[in-house]
């Protein structure tokens, strides 16, 4: 199989689009996590961060299943993929998730309330890794642990791709849809198929390589417009009527509809090229936020007025971006590791 060349146009429109998916992390993670009881805010927030944000994560998996093949066909590719890898996700993930467990016992050593959960070593490296079935210490990472299992097992999904594309595709699509359904049947977590099995990742990486492979440029993805509508209508019917088996097809029509919306002109390289780096560090800010914010009696205004939500993810987008650019410019060899290479 061949491999598309990436346009300008594309490269320049998935580079923003990647800087819009770090955003829309951040949103996800910022505010109150339980209902406020103001049915307005809590329904606007829901359909927020449960919703059209959560598009983020197809659009992660995509891209990477996208750029992976970017060296298939040569001699020895899996084995330099995977070292490429491994310096963009294996070392930053082993730190980040290091420095969010060495940041809980300094918190603790200080008097918080955090109580230390960890009663081994095996056990400590289990839940700040998330190995058996569960969700790294710092919850977001969950990605990047998902992500390293797909690219070990890439060459059989190349593979099968090969074989019967549309099959695999379609049977994917299909149990990533129908994946609460299954954990409700099984008697599992509601989030086991992201937290633990990469499911709701494998048919959006599938779909990355597939489209690469058949060489079809992305820069036009119809009408943004009208994708929009209908993830509002589908997820809308999910959080209010219930109905969970629609959440996924919402969130695809969410992410191509943001897609067509994204520009394909150049952005600051220094500003797209923080979307990853971004999306490692907020989850520190956010912490190092809610102690201040009780610390210094800030009003309840942040957590039930839709102003006080977007100011919050402004300050963590803000900072975070910050750490970003402080670190590259002091560290520039370490940032590399820090940040995968970017």
């Amino acid at each position: 199989m061949k491999i598309a060349e990436i346009s300008e146009p594309q490269s320049h429109k998935m580079a923003n689009m990647s800087l819009i998916a770090a955003v829309f992390v951040v949103m996800m993670h910022v505010g109150p996590v339980s209902e406020t009881g103001h049915f307005w805010f809590d329904w606007s927030l829901s359909m927020l961060k449960n919703g059209f944000c959560q598009a983020a994560m197809p659009w992660f998996f995509f891209a990477a299943g996208y750029f992976l093949v970017n060296h298939y066909g040569r001699d020895g590719w899996y084995l330099n993929c995977l070292r490429k890898r491994f310096h963009s996700l294996v070392i930053p993930f082993l730190f980040w998730g290091a420095i969010y467990v060495l940041y809980a016992y300094v918190l603790m050593l200080l008097g918080s309330n955090y109580q230390w959960p960890y009663h081994s070593w095996y056990h400590l490296v289990s839940k700040t890794y998330g190995i058996t079935y569960q969700l790294p210490a710092a919850g977001h990472l969950w990605f990047m642990r998902n992500l390293c299992g797909l690219v070990v097992i890439s060459p059989i999904l190349i593979y099968l791709l090969g074989k019967a594309p549309r099959v695999l595709l379609t049977l994917t699509f299909l149990l990533a849809w129908v994946s609460p359904a299954l954990c409700r049947w099984a008697d599992l977590p509601k989030d086991f198929f992201y937290s633990g099995i990469p499911l709701e990742g494998l048919p959006c990486f599938l779909l990355g390589m597939y489209l690469r492979f058949c060489r079809r440029d992305l820069t036009n993805a119809g009408c943004p417009w009208v994708w929009l509508v209908i993830s509002f209508g589908l997820l809308t019917a999910c959080h209010l009527a219930n109905l969970p088996f629609l959440r996924w097809p919402g969130l695809l029509a969410s992410a191509l509809g943001v897609w067509g919306l994204v520009p394909a002109n150049v952005w600051p390289c220094w500003l797209t090229a923080s979307s990853f780096p971004i999306y490692l560090v907020h989850w520190l800010f956010l912490s190092v936020l809610s102690i201040v914010y009780k610390r210094l009696g800030i009003p309840s205004f942040f957590d039930v007025s839709v102003i006080g939500y977007l100011a919050q993810v402004m300050i963590v987008f803000c900072l975070s971006l910050l750490a970003t650019l402080l670190i590259r410019l002091s560290l520039r060899r370490f940032s590399s590791w820090l940040f995968g290479g970017r």
